[in-house]
């Protein structure tokens, strides 16, 4: 019975605390699906942040591959227009001045390029720099053609003027040489001949003798030739008789003339009237000093110049 009492007692405590034990077993699986919800929450956030940072990553990535190969594209472009530039030297001062200061601006502008940073708008500066020293490259080589046709018209244009004042040359060096020639054959044929030169040695009856003791003058005689190109008119003719030591035979010291731009003594002269006819001439030296033995040249001159000659033995 006690027992039974006892059983009685408990029971209704237990019926009493099982609702209050099953609330709060709903309550914790609540909490815990909470929890779950927002574990699973969080997880997605992070995966969603993490693919975030990946493509964010990948892009910078892409970037810096982007901007390396556009640095590899603007250097070799400014290599080219380099090589243009460098070929678009001329001997043209101003130019190549242009030039110059165009090649250091690439080189400073390489400089900025390799050390620029990723992103566009300094790649889109620099291409705008390249293009626009791309159309100065192109404008100085199209200058440079244009100056390279003109100058190859003028360098023809030059060479044909050589030509012709070459050609003009050989016709002035010819035409010089028949005037030289025709100077020349006038200056002979302006030159009178002495023919029939004779030198005779007389004694004191005038008669001939080629006894060196019996000599007192000596009488020259010979013919002026025709010549129609001489200037007529009054000539002075002038002789000289010179013994085998060298000596000028002569009647005065102040007997001189002019020949061969030489101040010479003469023997004897006379004055005739020349008429570009042929003219005798007779002129005579009295000796003043006794005659020597030995061989004597007669020599003629009229305006300096030598018309002809003969010789005479005294024995």
């Amino acid at each position: 019975m006690e027992t039974t009492e006892n059983i009685d007692e408990t029971t209704p405590e237990t019926a009493a605390s099982k609702p209050e034990k099953q609330k709060s077993n709903a309550g914790l699986h609540a909490f815990y699906i909470i929890l779950i919800l927002l574990l699973l929450g969080g997880v997605s956030f992070l995966f969603m942040k993490y693919n975030s940072a990946s493509k964010s990553y990948n892009t910078c990535d892409t970037a810096k591959t982007r901007v390396v190969n556009e640095k590899a594209v603007i250097n070799q472009r400014l290599d080219s227009i380099e090589n243009q530039l460098m070929q678009a030297r001329t001997q043209n001062d101003s130019i190549n001045g242009i030039i110059k200061k165009k090649l250091a601006e690439i080189r400073q502008l390489r400089y900025k390029v390799n050390a620029m940073k990723a992103d566009n708008d300094s790649l889109a500066y620099y291409k705008r720099e390249i293009e626009s020293m791309r159309a100065t490259a192109i404008h100085y080589l199209s200058m440079i053609d244009s100056l390279g046709i003109a100058n190859k018209q003028l360098v023809d244009a030059n060479s044909q003027l050589s030509t012709q004042i070459e050609e003009q040359k050989k016709v002035d060096q010819e035409k010089t040489k028949q005037i030289e020639d025709l100077a020349t054959k006038v200056e002979k044929a302006s030159v009178l001949k002495a023919f029939n030169v004779i030198g005779i040695p007389l004694n004191k009856n005038s008669k001939p003798t080629l006894k060196a003791k019996k000599v007192v003058k000596i009488k020259v005689s010979c013919t002026i030739g025709e010549n129609a190109v001489v200037e007529a008119g009054q000539k002075t003719v002038y002789i000289r008789i010179v013994r085998s030591d060298g000596v000028c035979l002569s009647s005065a010291p102040e007997n001189t003339f002019q020949y061969d731009n030489q101040t010479i003594l003469f023997t004897e002269k006379t004055d005739i009237n020349y008429s570009n006819q042929d003219t005798n001439v007779e002129i005579y030296y009295n000796s003043t000093d006794d005659m020597e033995k030995g061989r004597y040249k007669v020599n003629i001159f009229i305006d300096g110049k030598d018309l002809g000659n003969t010789e005479f033995i005294l024995n």
